[in-house]
């Protein structure tokens, strides 16, 4: 939290989720972040998560996704082209911020 840096702001903010328009994760607020022309070397953690969970064959999963949907845009634990280019955006934007 902004109170306690060391401590996440909710459980489940580490993970990748999809879509966010139920669960926010570090890589909405990353991206967000980066979106507005911020960039500072706290972010350097996040940027290392993200890459850490990159996949052998360069692509990233979804970590949480929401349950019950008419239409399954994809499934925990699975790769997923969505996560994949949130996360390839993200690793952009940094670059060129």
């Amino acid at each position: 939290s902004s109170h306690c840096p060391a401590k996440l702001l909710h459980r489940d903010i580490n993970e990748i989720a999809f879509p966010n328009f139920v669960y926010g994760d570090f890589l909405e607020i990353l991206t967000t972040l980066l979106q507005l022309g911020v960039k500072d070397a706290r972010m350097q953690d996040a940027v290392n998560l993200l890459s850490a969970k990159q996949l052998p064959n360069g692509h990233w999963r979804i970590e949480h996704d929401v349950p019950r949907m008419h239409v399954r845009l994809g499934r925990r634990h699975y790769e997923s082209k969505w996560a994949t280019f949130r996360a390839r955006y993200a690793l952009k934007l940094w670059e060129t911020v």
